[in-house]
């Protein structure tokens, strides 16, 4: 596959992720606002993909944001 492809669907996944989070965590007391997808680095065979994401604030809440996009991640897989 070829690059620039790839960087289209890197960017493609990062912008509906992004949108799947409030899809997710509705109605959950979850600051999706401080919840950034900075990155996507999706495997050329397009089989995996690795997602990078910024918490900013909530310094001490961190590690529990963390938590809770880890556990909701096969529901993010089902959107996507």
């Amino acid at each position: 596959m070829s690059v620039k492809r790839l960087d289209r669907v890197n960017a493609l996944l990062r912008r509906e992720i992004g949108e799947a989070l409030y899809h997710v965590f509705a109605g959950e007391n979850f600051d999706l606002a401080s919840i950034t997808i900075t990155e996507v680095h999706c495997a050329s065979n397009l089989r995996n993909a690795t997602v990078f994401v910024s918490v900013f604030g909530h310094e001490d809440e961190r590690n529990r944001i963390l938590n809770q996009l880890s556990r909701k991640a096969k529901e993010l897989q089902t959107i996507i």
